[in-house]
């Protein structure tokens, strides 16, 4: 499966498009599960990396590490805010 993000012009702003490809062999009940977790990203987490921009400047950090819903165990101390 591959998942394309697209940001369009749209007027004095900008959408935001998502699209995934090859999900056509992925079960019912997992498709369901994907599209609950988009939407709770989307509502969720993208108002909060929006936050970090400034001066047309993404700001890295917007959930930090040790907040964020999965845990990555392969990012070195020094690069965990």
């Amino acid at each position: 499966m591959r998942i394309r993000w697209t940001l369009v012009p749209d007027g004095e702003g900008t959408k935001l498009i998502l699209e995934h490809f090859n999900a056509e062999n992925v079960r019912w009940l997992h498709r369901t599960l994907m599209r609950i977790g988009w939407k709770y990203v989307m509502k969720k987490f993208i108002p909060r990396v929006l936050d970090n921009i400034e001066n047309e400047q993404f700001t890295p950090g917007a959930i930090p590490l040790k907040n964020r819903v999965y845990k990555c165990k392969t990012v070195p101390e020094q690069y965990v805010r």
